[in-house]
């Protein structure tokens, strides 16, 4: 782990912590250009909501709730810029592997023009 003098903190591996913690920004990942991209959340309730970042095209949700006959509904809470929210994909991990871990995918086919806060909503 490094911190730098402005507060930036760098870690490798996983980031384990109980309690609560509190974010102005959250970068899951960057790429070479230093643009945000996919993150990953998670979660156990069958409601939420979330924010894919300006320049994202993808969110995990990582939740236990989904199984193979889920159906997942987002709705965006603000102007998307004309641009479609769907839900790209959904894994329930029926298969019996463990290491799979149930989760649906939100994107958009363009990055986000601005930060786009979305509920949704897991009915089985």
């Amino acid at each position: 782990a490094s911190i730098d003098a402005s507060g930036s903190a760098k870690f490798s591996g996983n980031l384990i912590a109980s309690g609560s913690a509190q974010f102005d920004k959250l970068v899951f990942a960057t790429d070479s250009a230093g643009a945000s991209i996919s993150g990953v959340l998670a979660g156990t309730s069958t409601v939420g909501i979330d924010t894919l970042l300006a320049g994202q095209t993808s969110l995990q949700i990582n939740n236990t709730k989904i199984t193979e006959r889920s159906l997942i509904y987002i709705t965006p809470l603000a102007s998307t810029g004309n641009n479609v929210l769907y839900v790209a994909s959904k894994t329930n991990c029926a298969n019996g592997d463990f290491a799979c871990i149930p989760h649906f995918v939100v994107a958009l086919d363009t990055p986000a023009p601005r930060d786009i806060k979305f509920n949704w909503w897991i009915i089985n």
